[in-house]
């Protein structure tokens, strides 16, 4: 595992060819601006050879490795309880004709969620938990239509086109707080405990939607990379 992990930054990257084909599109671009030294936030890629097979990984250990580097560039912890530095996962394919969702704020648990509030505001805040819990429905729902879920598929379904339509309304700090209560049961019941079970918990759960997916070839890798809010 520790060699299917590749970091890079303004000052890290990589040229070799190996390792550019299991990186996806998404995952040579990146490494391409590193080698520019054009301006780009750090982050690491979990390479194609084993993305989509972390179901009995121990992923902690290394998630926590590799993190601690990128936290020392971009000056936020994960995890950090006043002013959380929060990720995104890439899912990088090899073609370009392939899509998947976007899936933002990880890192957003029962510790960091009140910090993150105070440094953004109530309606911001509540708002992107909302978009964080919508990325954790996509990838659900897709597993169930890959696993000949139907009932559950039709159920998450359901739940996706709810959380959209309050992602897209201009609702109060409360209203927001309600739909997120609304949600809650049907997430992993640990998904809120801590960053790094929630990383952990998603990473695993893109990875099966991986392995199932017949338009991945076992040629999709997944970026992890820091999101921006301020400073």
């Amino acid at each position: 595992m520790k060699n299917n992990l590749h970091l890079f930054s303004k000052t890290v990257h990589t040229n070799n060819e190996e390792v550019l084909e299991r990186i996806g599109l998404r995952g040579k671009e990146y490494m391409e601006f590193a080698a520019l030294d054009l301006p780009i936030l750090p982050g690491f890629i979990i390479d194609s050879e084993v993305a989509a097979y972390l179901d009995d990984v121990d992923l902690k250990p290394f998630l926590k490795t590799n993190l601690e580097k990128i936290e020392a560039d971009v000056g936020k912890i994960f995890g950090d309880s006043e002013n959380p530095m929060l990720l995104k996962i890439v899912i990088s394919p090899s073609l370009a004709i392939v899509h998947y969702p976007f899936l933002h704020n990880y890192g957003l648990t029962e510790e960091t969620i009140p910090g993150f509030i105070k440094f953004v505001g109530e309606e911001f805040g509540y708002h992107e938990i909302l978009f964080l819990i919508k990325g954790y429905f996509e990838i659900e729902a897709k597993l169930a239509e890959l696993e000949g879920r139907a009932k559950d598929a039709l159920e998450v379904t359901k739940l996706l086109e709810s959380i959209s339509k309050e992602i897209d309304k201009d609702m109060s700090a409360k209203e927001y707080a309600r739909a997120i209560d609304k949600y809650k049961p049907f997430l992993e019941k640990d998904f809120f405990k801590d960053s790094y079970s929630q990383l952990e918990i998603s990473l695993k759960q893109i990875s099966r939607m991986l392995k199932l997916d017949e338009m991945n070839e076992d040629d999709a890798a997944l970026i992890i990379q820091p999101m921006v809010y301020g400073n």
